[in-house]
């Protein structure tokens, strides 16, 4: 199996992408990035569109409930009434015009 193929372990009834292999187990990764687990390779299968649509679509979904974009390559919105996050957005905001300036 490469790396990155979305298995469905019915273990733990979710779609994961499959990592490596370690041991006697196989390393699976939640769609959209989490914390790994172990799964039985004997016991996963390859997981089908409507899985693969489903478990896109959760990681999306908890990507907007923690108020992240999306789009991964956006940048985060900052939070309202920190300091820091405005102060990061100022910076990235100001790094972002000076390395589009014409000269």
């Amino acid at each position: 199996m490469e790396p990155g193929t979305l298995v469905y372990d019915p273990h733990t009834r979710k779609v994961g992408e499959y990592q490596d292999r370690t041991g006697p187990y196989v390393v699976l990764r939640p769609v959209g990035g989490g914390r790994e687990w172990q799964a039985d390779p004997a016991r996963i299968r390859e997981a089908t569109l409507d899985e693969r649509l489903s478990a896109g679509v959760r990681a999306l979904n908890e990507r907007s409930r923690e108020g992240l974009s999306a789009d991964p390559t956006r940048p985060p919105s900052p939070v309202p009434g920190c300091a820091t996050c405005e102060e990061l957005a100022l910076r990235r905001d100001r790094a972002r015009a000076a390395s589009t300036a014409v000269p």
